[in-house]
């Protein structure tokens, strides 16, 4: 568990020569980030300046530092998450941290050196005087996979789309469409799933989506909406299951079902109505 402390005291953690424009390259090079995503990595990169690439700072500190800066509201496990997200791509390292009187402090966030640019004996240079210490990392609640395009692709001249996107990975694709559908839980949910319920919905959802190809048309920046309308469209149906309407509607057909028919005029009735068969009644006056 590592000391906190002042900037001076942060600064004998720092791994390499921070460079905030080159630690922003590094996340976007490693995944494809949202508007949200990407104002996290912004507010994160002047953090860690002061203490040349380190940096300490509770949850609730952050998400205020965050809403006052962009005018914009973040969720704890939004927070959480990217945290976890890139200390999975190795682009900082979350350590558990402790005061001098021994109560736990925020955690301390070391960013990684970029492409080897530093080396073993800098590294060790910095660390005189300081043994390396156990670290702890806070447990994840969800991570994305990292992702990265092959950019070397060869290009088809001959079948060339200036318009064409490819499309997400099935696996990057159900992971964003299940954190997109467990954003609106509350919204869908009341009066409606328990949570295990809720979870088994949204699971056959997302399999549903990806193994009927539909996942295809349908580009990143979209894939909140398309949660949105979906669940929609879902909640409204299971809705009118169970609506009285649906129940009368169920009562007519069974009741149409078991109606005793014949052929003729006024030889069918619904509810005391007597109704014209139009398709036996004089069939062989009918031209075609």
């Amino acid at each position: 568990m590592l000391l906190n402390g002042k900037i001076e005291e942060l600064k004998k953690y720092s791994k390499c020569t921070y460079d905030k424009s080159a630690f922003v390259e590094e996340v976007k090079n490693h995944w494809d980030l949202t508007d949200l995503q990407i104002r996290m990595t912004y507010l994160i990169s002047d953090l860690a300046v002061k203490a040349e690439g380190v940096f300490s700072i509770a949850y609730n500190t952050f998400i205020d530092m965050f809403e006052q800066r962009f005018n914009m509201k973040v969720s704890l496990s939004s927070v959480r998450r990217f945290f976890g997200l890139l200390s999975k791509i190795g682009v900082l390292s979350v350590n558990a941290a402790k005061r001098k009187n021994n109560k736990q402090s925020a955690n301390i966030y070391i960013i990684e050196p970029i492409n080897n640019e530093i080396g073993e004996n800098e590294i060790s240079e910095k660390r005189q005087g300081h043994p390396e210490e156990q670290v702890y990392e806070h447990p994840e609640e969800q991570h994305n996979i990292t992702f990265k395009d092959t950019l070397n692709t060869p290009l088809n001249k001959n079948n060339f789309n200036c318009n064409y996107k490819k499309p997400l990975p099935p696996q990057k694709f159900k992971i964003l469409l299940t954190d997109s559908c467990n954003e609106f839980y509350t919204k869908f949910s009341v009066g409606r799933y328990s949570k295990k319920q809720w979870n088994t919905l949204i699971g056959k959802f997302v399999n549903d989506t990806v193994e009927s190809k539909r996942y295809i048309n349908v580009p990143e920046h979209k894939i909140k909406g398309f949660a949105y309308k979906c669940l929609e469209k879902i909640c409204d149906n299971s809705d009118y299951k169970h609506s009285e309407e649906f129940a009368e509607y169920q009562e007519v057909m069974n009741e149409l079902a078991n109606k005793k028919e014949t052929i003729g005029f006024q030889d069918i009735t619904l509810n005391g109505v007597k109704l014209f068969n139009w398709l036996e009644k004089d069939s062989n006056k009918t031209q075609y």
